[in-house]
């Protein structure tokens, strides 16, 4: 079961290949909002928002440009669509269902898009914020082998590596309570143009209340989505309740015994990793999980040893804009 901490969801598309058969209107992302109103949900394009505010409600989607899904010049490809604040199960049917809907509808995604999820982390206080950052830094190997390469290690440049810095010293010096996310954030991440960028974009917080797990490849499967909102929400849940660290071994909660464990490249090392990640979700995506990483090993078996951090790795390759 989901918790009861609110989340959201970004999905960015491609239109179908036959979209003149969409509704018309006045832009394309328009034609996708009257598209999905007349399937049932509940959606308005920014257009639309600005020439009638009260098109929208908490229970409204958005349907809005995202610049980096242009590929032709001024034509938008491309669209992406925000879901309203959601909680619950109810919800994620909802998100299921929005997503089925784009697909049976010949919607697509590629190396351009992106599947983004918001978490609400108002709770979390100054060690709760450090713990999250810490986990995912620690975790990031284990991540990686769950999603596309375009969106491992610091391959994509809207989905940055946070192992930024040669060890994990700026993660465990002192966080004092008159410290913000962003004073924070330039401690862990000092090479970084924007946080925006990283996997974890803890900027969002100043915005929406919000920690955005951006790393996902851009996807409508239903089950692939489910799957990614409910690991990701056991991830900020187990920052907000458990000081343990999660890392090759249970019980650890000294930052550098953690990354002493974590940066072990051996495959049964950076196995139990991947299975204490997966452990702060339910079974059933526990299971999915494992199933997608053995198939990305299977293909890639250098993931298992993608645990080094990347202070001398090549700059970030530009062509993924997801």
């Amino acid at each position: 079961m989901l918790s009861a901490r609110p989340f959201g969801a970004e999905l960015e598309v491609m239109l179908p290949a036959f979209s003149a058969n969409l509704p018309a209107g006045p832009d394309t992302h328009t034609r996708v909002a009257k598209f999905l109103r007349r399937q049932g949900i509940d959606a308005v394009s920014e257009y639309e928002l600005g020439t009638n505010s009260r098109n929208f409600s908490n229970k409204t989607w958005l349907v809005k440009e995202d610049e980096t899904l242009r590929t032709k010049g001024d034509l938008a490809e491309g669209t992406e669509i925000v879901s309203p604040i959601l909680s619950g199960e109810a919800d994620m049917k909802k998100l299921r269902e929005v997503a089925q809907i784009l697909k049976d509808a010949g919607f697509t995604t590629n190396g351009l898009t992106g599947f983004h999820v918001h978490h609400d982390v108002t709770d979390l206080d100054i060690d709760g914020w450090q713990r999250l950052m810490t986990n995912f830094v620690l975790a990031e190997p284990a991540f990686d082998r769950l999603v596309d390469e375009g969106r491992r290690l610091n391959n994509n440049s809207h989905a940055l590596s946070t192992r930024q810095e040669p060890d994990i010293m700026p993660l465990i010096e002192h966080f004092d309570d008159e410290m913000t996310v962003s004073d924070i954030c330039k401690q862990l991440f000092p090479g970084v143009r924007s946080n925006h960028d990283l996997k974890l974009n803890v900027d969002a917080f100043w915005k929406h209340g919000t920690a955005e797990f951006r790393q996902h490849q851009g996807t409508l499967c239903p089950d692939e989505i489910e799957h990614w909102v409910r690991l990701t929400q056991g991830f900020v849940d187990h920052a907000s309740n458990s000081p343990e660290l999660i890392s090759v071994n249970t019980g650890i909660t000294d930052p550098e015994e953690a990354w002493d464990e974590v940066t072990d490249e051996r495959k049964s090392a950076q196995d139990r990793l991947l299975a204490n990640l997966l452990s702060v979700a339910p079974a059933q995506t526990r299971q999915h999980f494992h199933q997608v990483a053995a198939a990305n090993d299977d293909t890639r078996p250098e993931l298992v040893r993608a645990a080094r951090p990347l202070a001398n790795s090549p700059q970030p390759v530009l062509r993924y804009a997801g």
